[in-house]
């Protein structure tokens, strides 16, 4: 199992050990020999199936407005893979999750992308948004996401259908169960898929309605997945 954890990459063995894969207590950007790179923000976490680690490092000071994807090969080197498209200030390259399938890699976040394996960037689906760590990329070129209060499917042709859930209607009430259709899952960001059956993280809203303060609790549901 890989973590991230404040501004390095963790390794945790069958057995329960820990150790440092990549990166040091001091944030930063600096390629090179894993033991002394240097992560930002690490968000999100892909293991290709070569054996190469791919990384979302947000490198920004405000979160949002530089995000790179950073490599970390068999042989314990780090590097920047791509910094992504040319943003703005007002509209940076904003990516949230990340996925390897068949050794391609994916990121989404504000769309959907597909990167190469020397870092060139090609948009799959621009016009969607896509939760923390919640991109399921599948063999047939469809997508499963995790989109504001949903699950969504994005087929090969960019057509939108919705999995599970329903749209927000009172973020300070409980997660529920039932029927697919009308399931509340109350901010979505985390899914991951075994054996056809989808795990969800859902992070309900817990605190009086109009305070700022605020904390979210972490519930985990699972679905199975219609054929």
């Amino acid at each position: 199992m890989y973590v991230a954890e404040f501004s390095k990459i963790r390794k945790v063995t069958k057995e329960g050990k820990v150790t440092t894969l990549a990166g040091m207590d001091t944030r930063g950007h600096r390629d090179g020999p894993a033991k002394t790179a240097l992560f930002q923000r690490p968000i999100s976490i892909a293991v290709c199936e070569d054996g190469a680690i791919y990384v979302i490092d947000d490198q920004s000071v405000w979160p949002g407005t530089d995000f790179q994807i950073r490599k970390i090969s068999r042989e314990g080197i780090v590097s920047t893979l791509t910094k992504g498209p040319v943003g703005t200030p007002s509209s940076p390259w904003n990516i949230q999750s990340l996925a390897v399938l068949n050794k391609i890699i994916y990121a989404a976040g504000n769309g959907i992308y597909r990167i190469s394996s020397k870092g060139t960037v090609t948009s799959v689906k621009d016009d969607i948004t896509v939760n923390y760590n919640s991109l399921l990329p599948l063999a047939d070129g469809s997508f499963i996401i995790a989109s504001d209060n949903q699950i969504k499917k994005v087929s090969p042709n960019g057509t939108v259908s919705v999995v599970a859930g329903v749209p927000i209607t009172d973020k300070y009430a409980a997660p529920t169960e039932g029927p697919a259709d009308s399931v509340d899952l109350h901010n979505p960001s985390g899914i991951a898929l075994y054996k056809n059956v989808l795990y969800i993280t859902v992070h309900p809203v817990v605190g009086l309605p109009g305070s700022d303060e605020y904390a979210q609790s972490s519930v985990i549901q699972m679905m199975a997945l219609p054929n």
